[in-house]
């Protein structure tokens, strides 16, 4: 089953602004690098970019599709936080954390994925052999809620 990354977003979305109430359009692109970096935002952007070699990890090590989607959710309320002015690393681990805890409870994965970090759950990302590409893919159909467009 393929991960569908807009209704992720969806639920990202409703549950910040449910603790944060703010909101704002994002786009998602994809690419690969070091395995230790799970997906970044630069201040300023429009895009959160995701490390396509960890999906590849994941895959690999036949992980669940709901292990993925919740490796995905932690990463993407990660950087949607940081999207919406909270440049302070540490303060935006624990709003992550603190929003996923209250949505989704801290028995789980999600919540164990924002408390202690996906290296530390699943540490074969890290030596998992990877390849970098400065190549970026924008991900289609992307926060739909937020576009009255076709992307």
């Amino acid at each position: 089953m393929k991960l569908n990354y807009d209704n992720i977003l969806k639920e990202v979305k409703r549950i910040v602004r449910k603790y944060i109430k703010n909101d704002r359009p994002i786009g998602l692109a994809i690419s690969y690098f070091d395995p230790r970096v799970g997906a970044y935002w630069v201040s300023g952007g429009n895009y959160i970019v995701l490390n396509g070699n960890i999906i590849s990890a994941m895959d690999a090590w036949g992980r669940t599709h709901n292990e993925k989607e919740a490796l995905i959710k932690v990463l993407l309320t990660h950087e949607y936080i940081h999207s919406l002015g909270y440049e302070d690393e540490m303060l935006t681990r624990k709003i992550t954390s603190k929003i996923i805890e209250k949505e989704d409870g801290k028995e789980s994965l999600e919540y164990e994925l924002s408390e202690k970090g996906p290296w530390e759950i699943f540490p074969f990302i890290v030596s998992y052999p990877y390849h970098s590409d400065q190549r970026i893919e924008i991900v289609g159909n992307f926060d739909s809620e937020s576009t009255d467009y076709i992307m």
